[in-house]
């Protein structure tokens, strides 16, 4: 196991940062450097955030998700996807 310790600054000076710890099991320091993985750790949990919103926002409808076929269902997931990010988008 491989613990990453880091620290994110809050863009408020009068805020306090943040520290953060990762465990891992990608033991090599030079493949797969601390400040690579914890980029990729932040990306990763926008992402879980945004399918977590959709998902409480789908739970309220009777039927989920319309599309009956695969290929449908993956344009639809698409579909609400690029709908919640224009949104964020504009409240930003």
């Amino acid at each position: 196991m491989r613990v990453i310790s880091y620290t994110v600054a809050h863009s408020d000076p009068t805020q306090p940062d943040k520290s953060y710890r990762i465990i891992t099991d990608l033991l090599d320091g030079e493949s797969f450097e601390a400040s690579l993985l914890a980029g990729e750790f932040h990306k990763r949990w926008e992402e879980e955030l945004t399918i977590d919103e959709d998902k409480t926002h789908l739970l309220g409808r009777k039927v989920p998700i319309r599309a009956e076929n695969p290929r449908e269902v993956i344009q639809e997931i698409y579909g609400l996807l690029l709908g919640h990010w224009a949104v964020r988008y504009l409240m930003a």
